[in-house]
């Protein structure tokens, strides 16, 4: 039996067998001491090898979020939320990082709606979608040639329409 918590033991296994299933702890234990550049090379070697550990992909995506590589962990967790839809903790990194990048409320969306199919009334999963259903966004009535700020009534009867378009319910879940 091998005892996980042992650095050493880790090292010693993963340099004996690159593809060990055991380098996505490795590389943890890297990231909870700091040491980003170990962490990232032992999860950059341990994908080489095995590309389809799941757990390295995970890790891999927190390392380059440790290191402000923001895109690439976006890319990391695609990846692990494709592959397995019900990795709840991928899927609320991904979520928070959308967010941050300030993608498409779709785009946002999709994943919130991916977590609630698993994790249905998910408070953090409200709460997400009434901030990207009130994020700053500019309407602008048209009048001929000219534009002007519109006025309340106006907003909450364009988000009335819209709604009433969808067929799903994301303005109603959260109480607009």
């Amino acid at each position: 039996m091998i005892d996980i918590l042992d650095k050493k033991v880790l090292e010693s296994r993963f340099a004996e067998d690159f593809a060990s299933p055991l380098f996505p702890i490795l590389a943890d234990v890297y990231l909870s001491e700091g040491d980003l550049a170990r962490a990232h090379k032992d999860c950059k070697v341990g994908l080489d090898h095995d590309a389809y550990n799941i757990d390295g992909k995970f890790i891999f995506a927190k390392v380059e979020l440790a290191l402000g590589k923001f895109t690439l962990a976006e890319k990391w967790l695609k990846k692990v939320v494709e592959v397995n839809p019900a990795h709840f903790n991928a899927l609320r990194m991904l979520i928070k990082l959308e967010i941050q990048l300030k993608r498409s409320q779709k785009t946002i969306q999709n994943y919130i709606n991916q977590l609630l199919q698993f994790l249905p009334h998910d408070i953090e999963c409200e709460g997400w979608l009434n901030q990207i259903n009130n994020m700053d966004i500019r309407f602008f009535v048209s009048l001929g040639d000219n534009f002007r700020e519109p006025n309340k009534l106006q907003i909450d009867n364009y988000k009335e329409s819209f709604s009433n378009k969808l067929s799903f319910p994301i303005f109603n879940s959260v109480g607009n």
